[in-house]
């Protein structure tokens, strides 16, 4: 596994995301890197020479986060990368006093429900027809994790 670290604004451009951003899915790299260049803006990586293996994005307001995107990288899911990114961002959000994180979730994305399950997080409410699909529209889940 590859070494943790804060992402700044500087080392956005010298990292090579392009390969975790290139499917036109929303959030772009672009407005992730417009939310990490304001105040409320935060996110980490995990990397190694040969390039992240994942990258989570938080937007911070007062004692609580939102996980905004994250993004492990193909030949690297299923490894414990996303896990450990989350695990170790969420430490540093407690040290910083943030109490609680949400986000919310495509109904259909089965691997990333079970691992907000076993980090601890609950589901809070439904949003109906909220993600586009190929096959029209999926609900989305909200889901928080206090502690």
């Amino acid at each position: 596994m590859g070494k943790f670290g804060e992402l700044s604004l500087e080392q956005v451009a010298n990292l090579s995301l392009d390969d975790l951003y290139n499917s036109g899915q929303s959030p772009s790299l672009q407005a992730l890197t417009r939310l990490l260049a304001k105040p409320a803006g935060r996110a980490w990586t995990i990397s190694e020479e040969q390039g992240v293996q994942g990258v989570v994005w938080f937007s911070v307001v007062q004692d609580e986060a939102e996980i905004i995107d994250v993004r492990v990288s193909g030949r690297y899911r299923r490894t414990g990368i996303g896990e450990s990114l989350l695990t170790q961002s969420f430490e540093k959000l407690r040290l910083s006093k943030i109490r609680s994180v949400f986000l919310e979730v495509s109904f259909s994305n089965t691997a990333a429900l079970a691992l907000y399950e076993k980090l601890g997080f609950i589901m809070t409410g439904r949003r109906e027809n909220y993600y586009k699909t190929a096959a029209g529209r999926e609900d989305a889940l909200t889901m928080r994790c206090k502690w």
